[in-house]
């Protein structure tokens, strides 16, 4: 029995097919590292290389949205930082054009 579950952020376009490649090639031109939550300000943060930072998205902030964003972090640090991003064509779509793998790795001592 796995006792964790991997956490996910999954991607979609609302430009049809150009966006999801547009989205992958820049990923890709990224050291994508993780993704947060940052419940105060309701969007979430996109870490990338050392010491890169960018909002990635926002949502509307309500007590259910800011519940499920303090859910799926706790979730988070329960399997160790572990969660992956995935790029898709639209919501009803199987197809992956695009994967992350991600980890909260904490900052090391200086």
């Amino acid at each position: 029995m796995i006792a964790n579950i991997f956490h996910q952020i999954n991607l979609f376009s609302k430009l049809g097919k150009l966006l999801p490649f547009i989205g992958t090639a820049v990923l890709s031109g990224l050291e994508v590292c993780s993704i947060e939550a940052d419940v105060a300000r309701a969007r979430l943060i996109l870490s990338v290389g050392i010491s890169t930072r960018y909002i990635f998205s926002t949502y509307k902030k309500t007590p259910q949205t800011s519940s499920e964003a303090e859910a799926w972090e706790a979730a988070k640090k329960a399997c160790g930082g572990l969660h992956f991003l995935a790029v898709q064509p639209n919501l009803d779509s199987e197809d992956c054009v695009g994967f992350n793998l991600l980890l909260d790795l904490p900052f090391p001592p200086v």
